[in-house]
């Protein structure tokens, strides 16, 4: 295969001050969100990259935060502790839950839009009701030793990975009891092969499969039913550590994003790159694809957001 041209941005932002935590696109697809300086979160065109409007700083600097299936409502999380669910709309605080000891690192809205989770930095996860105002419980994921550092729900809310910071992937399934949500581990023997170093993981669109990135530079694919070891698809190009991905919701593409700033995107049927990005100065800490697919937005530890745009409606084979 010919070596791959670099594909420039579309568009690139910059905070001043404050690297890129976490990033989402608008269900409607319209808008790029990312939190900005002193605790602002900026909801930009994702054609052009203009700020078209934004919610107000509280004085903590944000965490992580997840839109809500219909675009109304957006949760986030803050360095405090506090969690805040916002109208979009209105930039307005719906409601503001109770502080906790320990910040939020990742939050993710379950389909449906009644129920959220959030990991903390103590090693734990605890489940929201966002529609009530509450929170309904809590489940220690690694025994206080080491924090979770993102979530995947699949589409039907039943499946959720969560990959700690010590490189292991736990792995839980959603269940009522007593009419409440609560989170059950799945505790299959076979999920001892995926103690590996993993940094970052994702589900893929059919809720069977998910895949993860590791320190050697190496994304694996695994399957829920834990019917088979989890195989090497990737060997990323310059063999080093990925830290975050993406999973394109159409076609059978995923994007990854490495600690030293490489930023591309892979085939996954025939395990080839297609895209080269330009590369970050340091680690590119979000990937993220518009519901559409249409477009892929990467924002980095040097402060710098960008967008890359022309990804075919129609799936096209790659060429030799």
């Amino acid at each position: 295969m010919t070596e791959l041209p670099t594909t420039e941005p579309l568009w690139e932002a910059s905070n001043k001050n404050e690297p890129f935590r976490d990033l989402a696109v608008t269900p409607d697809g319209r808008f790029v969100v990312s939190n900005a300086d002193k605790g602002e979160i900026e909801f930009r065109d994702i054609e052009t990259g203009e700020v078209e409007k934004s919610l107000p700083g509280v004085g903590k600097n944000t965490t992580g935060f997840a839109c809500t299936s219909d675009g109304r409502s957006l949760l986030a999380g803050y360095s405090d502790g506090r969690l805040i669910l916002w109208d979009i709309e209105k930039t307005s605080k719906r409601f503001e839950i109770k502080r906790r000891k320990k910040a939020a690192s990742a939050i993710r809205i379950f389909p449906g839009d009644e129920y959220a989770a959030t990991t903390h930095v103590d090693g734990s996860i605890h489940l929201w009701d966002i529609t009530k105002e509450k929170h309904l419980n809590a489940t220690d994921v690694s025994d206080g030793e080491h924090s979770g550092t993102g979530i995947s729900i699949s589409n039907t809310g039943e499946n959720i990975i969560i990959p700690l910071e010590g490189g292991e992937l736990v792995f839980f399934e959603l269940v009522m009891k007593t009419e409440l949500p609560h989170l059950r581990a799945n505790d299959n023997p076979q999920q001892i092969a995926y103690k590996f170093a993993a940094r970052c993981a994702e589900i893929l669109p059919d809720g069977v499969r998910f895949v993860f990135g590791q320190k050697n530079g190496v994304v694996r694919v695994g399957r829920f039913d834990f019917e088979e070891k989890p195989r090497p698809i990737i060997l990323s190009v310059c063999q080093e550590e990925v830290v975050s991905l993406a999973v394109h919701p159409i076609f059978p593409q995923i994007a990854i994003g490495g600690l030293e700033g490489t930023l591309e995107r892979w085939e996954l049927p025939h395990e080839v790159c297609i895209s080269h990005y330009t590369p970050h100065e340091g680690r590119v800490v979000k990937t993220v694809f518009s519901s559409d697919g249409a477009y892929l937005v990467a924002g980095g530890e040097d402060r710098l957001l960008r967008c890359y745009g022309g990804t075919s409606k129609k799936y096209k084979e790659p060429s030799d």
